[in-house]
């Protein structure tokens, strides 16, 4: 598996060197020993309570594998950072033994400007995604912006998807 310098948000680097911008974060843990609600992967309870209002648990793989058509491990998660501007969720997806695709949760409310702010290519608006959404074609990638519930940032890494089949993974993720 890849290793980054802790992903965030946006990966950018990871299309060309680690998208999302690498920004820094906190410690990554295995997805083994799981045991969130709906088959997610819960971060340790010490890491949901420093990022009050950041969310706790991660989609399954196999909600992710089902929205894409494609097959995928994990999640392996990244416990938000509170030092960050905005204390993410990342959980990071294999397909093949290498990180793949990226799907991060921010708190509820998080602007979607503040999603995209790393992004170097220009955004296109997207209709039907939360309560604002924005995607970018190099990486394949979807902002979305919800006012009371988490925001969401799905980014293929591995160039495996086409926009639609990410947008999927969002709108899976949205449906919860």
């Amino acid at each position: 598996m890849m290793s980054l310098a802790c992903p965030r948000r946006i990966l950018l680097g990871l299309a060309a060197a680690g998208s999302l911008i690498i920004v820094g974060c906190g410690s990554t843990n295995p997805t083994a020993g799981s045991g969130a609600p709906g088959g997610g992967t819960a971060i340790p309870s010490a890491a949901a309570t420093a990022a009050s209002g950041a969310p706790t648990t991660c989609p399954s793989a196999s909600l992710v594998s089902t929205a894409s058509g494609s097959t995928f491990t994990g999640p392996q998660v990244t416990e938000p950072n509170p030092s960050q501007d905005t204390p993410d969720l990342v959980c990071e997806y294999s397909s093949g033994g290498a990180t793949e695709l990226q799907v991060a949760l921010a708190p509820s409310g998080t602007a979607l400007q503040t999603l995209t702010a790393n992004v170097s290519n220009p955004t296109t608006p997207v209709s039907g995604l939360g309560d604002a959404a924005a995607s970018t074609t190099s990486p394949v990638a979807v902002y979305v912006y919800r006012s009371s519930a988490p925001g969401i940032t799905v980014i293929d890494q591995g160039t495996l998807l086409t926009l639609s089949e990410v947008e999927a993974i969002a709108n899976a993720v949205i449906a919860g």
